[in-house]
């Protein structure tokens, strides 16, 4: 196997260090080799230093310019930075060189507005028409026609394909496994519990912590507050999750969640605790205030207050269908299952809900509820509330959180580059028919 080959499947398998080490060792070699280049700069852009990977990226193009792949991360790359014109410039040059290549369809229509019937859908019909599409395919296509028609304002046909693109996915989700989870916390974490733990955890005041639902209006509120200029947004980090893996895995039976704490030294929360702390501070150059964005961290609250018993927790809320109807209309790449489909949504956004009243009550004033529509409605005095609860002095950069050109990877890349709309709001409405198992199975 060449090394480049090697280098690929160690990126292929998430072992990034590996693969950094590798593409650089053939970089010194072969200075322009096109693949350690390209791949060299995805890891560095998707590790924060956009600039210098797009850098690297775009001189592997110039090598390869009629390569697929080549044009379809640098798209990426650029939604991700706000440079929206040069991404659908480099989304367009995909389609034309490789029109089965479904996934630039959807970065694309993910990335503009639609004001009449494009081409485009005719070349999408085209490639859902053929016997070669696969299902992962189709799940990309129909996630951009329906992009197309909620665009043009054409609700049935666009929900006809959310429908598809949603059964295309392909992905089973446990409720009753969801129900159990959610109990067991509640049970696990009770007053007894804080009461034992009051004088426990490191004191820092560095992490900032946003949860709630996916969709929620996350995105926005991390926008905001790392326009600051002693915050750092980094974006969703998976640290607090892999912290619960592999402390869970280090128990005598593999303990579940939570109940791994019941074996786990205190030592070890501690531990874990500041390595999080100090990567903090490596991705933000020790800022003050670091903002982690990974919004199903609301499950793991009672960790998080263990640990950093300091910490600001921000819990984004947006109306139930419209938050709901808004995940169902994302294709999210991994760790969403229950999205595909409107009961499972349902079911998960009921236990979300219930999870965060009990977390409320266990840790009053520790959280604070955010609304989507209040922030929309009164930018500036929402926006003050939320910097007084984090303790942070005012600054105007705040409001001009769309002028922020820092690195954004989710699904609002491109919304967070506008200023405040009302664009989203009670967006259910233009699909009510359709929603009668999302609305009947809803609690709240």
């Amino acid at each position: 196997m060449t090394k480049i080959q090697q280098a690929i499947n160690a990126h292929q398998n998430k072992d990034l260090q590996t693969a950094k080490k590798l593409y650089a060792e053939i970089l010194q070699l072969e200075p322009d080799n096109p693949d350690a280049l390209h791949y060299y700069g995805v890891i560095e852009s998707e590790s924060n230093q956009v600039e210098r990977g797009i850098s690297y990226m775009e001189k592997s193009l110039s090598i390869k310019p009629n390569d697929p792949t080549y044009n379809n991360n640098l798209a990426i790359a650029y939604s991700r930075i706000g440079l929206i014109e040069k991404s659908i410039k480099h989304y367009n040059r995909v389609i034309e060189l490789k029109p089965e290549f479904a996934e630039a369809y959807q970065g694309l229509t993910y990335s503009k507005s639609f004001s009449d019937d494009p081409s485009l859908l005719e070349k999408i019909n085209k490639q859902l028409n053929l016997n070669t599409t696969s299902d992962i395919q189709k799940n990309y296509l129909h996630f951009a026609a329906a992009k197309i028609y909620a665009d043009l304002k054409q609700y049935e046909s666009a929900f006809s394909h959310y429908q598809n693109a949603n059964q295309f996915k392909n992905v089973n989700f446990d409720v009753k496994r969801l129900h159990q989870e959610t109990l067991e916390k509640i049970k696990f974490f009770n007053n007894e519990w804080g009461e034992s733990k009051k004088e426990f955890g490191l004191y820092s005041h560095t992490p900032i912590f946003i949860v709630g639902m996916p969709r929620s209006g996350s995105t926005l509120v991390e926008q905001i507050l790392s326009s600051h200029s002693d915050v750092y947004g980094a974006g969703e980090l998976s640290d607090i999750a892999s912290i619960i893996d592999t402390l869970k895995a280090r128990t005598k039976n593999k303990r579940p969640d939570p109940f791994f704490l019941l074996e786990t030294p205190e030592t070890d929360l501690l531990g874990f605790g500041a390595s999080y702390l100090q990567r903090l501070n490596q991705l933000s150059n020790n800022a003050a205030r670091v903002v982690d964005k990974a919004p199903l961290n609301f499950k793991y609250i009672g960790l998080i207050l263990l640990i950093f018993p300091n910490a600001k927790i921000i819990h984004t809320l947006r109306d139930p269908i419209d938050t709901c109807l808004s995940c169902y209309f994302q294709n999210f790449a991994k760790g969403q299952h229950y999205s595909f489909n409107l009961e499972h949504l349902a079911a998960f956004y009921n236990d979300y809900r219930k999870l965060m009243d009990h977390w409320h009550t266990l840790y009053p004033g520790k959280i604070y509820s955010l609304s989507y529509e209040s922030l929309v409605a009164k930018q500036e005095s929402e926006t003050r509330k939320l910097l007084d609860f984090c303790e942070l002095e005012w600054d105007n950069n705040c409001l001009s959180f769309h002028e922020n050109k820092r690195y954004v990877a989710t699904a609002s890349k491109c919304q967070v580059r506008k200023p405040i709309y009302t664009d989203s709001l009670k967006r259910w409405q233009h699909y009510e028919p359709y929603l009668e198992s999302l609305i009947k199975n809803l609690k709240y």
